[in-house]
């Protein structure tokens, strides 16, 4: 399923998980993890929609003062391939909230 590398054909399958959920890609030219596709749960953790924000470099969807942490992880998790487990506090419409995530590679 996760071969497929675009939001269209991904869409329907990660509707279905019932969790926050997004699928990203390292794309080396750009050294990002840029958003392939997203659930609308996850919508809800960005604070933005997925529309706005496909194929965006992680940089721009979080605030900076948590994306490097991300980012980290995410290149941990790349590099090491195992999965990564972290919390991070964000400021969501004026309100502190916790996401906790597992970073894990699917494919190489």
């Amino acid at each position: 399923m996760f071969f497929h590398k675009n939001h269209k054909d991904l869409i329907n399958s990660i509707e279905a998980i019932g969790a926050g959920f997004a699928v990203y890609e390292y794309v080396p030219d750009n050294n990002a993890f840029e958003l392939v596709s997203c659930n609308i749960l996850y919508e809800d953790i960005i604070g933005r929609r997925r529309e706005k924000v496909l194929s965006q470099p992680l940089l721009l969807i979080f605030p900076r003062y948590v994306s490097k942490s991300l980012i980290e992880s995410f290149m941990k998790c790349k590099k090491e391939q195992i999965a990564i487990e972290t919390e991070v506090s964000i400021d969501y419409k004026g309100a502190e909230r916790y996401w906790r995530s597992i970073i894990s590679p699917i494919v190489e």
